[in-house]
């Protein structure tokens, strides 16, 4: 829940800096099954449906780094 939730404030971060719907940069089901499958490579991301070669090239880095610092800090 604490992972699904920092994934969705990225999310809502990188939505307003491009002005766009939450849901343009990632579903709430896409989301979920990030914190799921916990990808930290492109390889990985490419695996989570919802998850093209574009969105990945325009946001992996940046969900993936979340994931890590979620990983990290222990907070699972």
């Amino acid at each position: 829940a604490e992972l699904l939730s920092r994934l969705k404030k990225l999310r809502t971060r990188i939505a307003g800096d491009a002005h766009v719907p939450a849901y343009i940069v990632f579903a709430d089901a896409t989301l979920k099954d990030m914190c799921r499958k916990l990808p930290q490579t492109k390889a990985r991301f490419l695996e989570v449906p919802g998850v093209g070669k574009v969105k990945m090239e325009q946001y992996g880095d940046r969900f993936a780094a979340e994931i890590r610092d979620f990983l990290e800090s222990g907070a699972h």
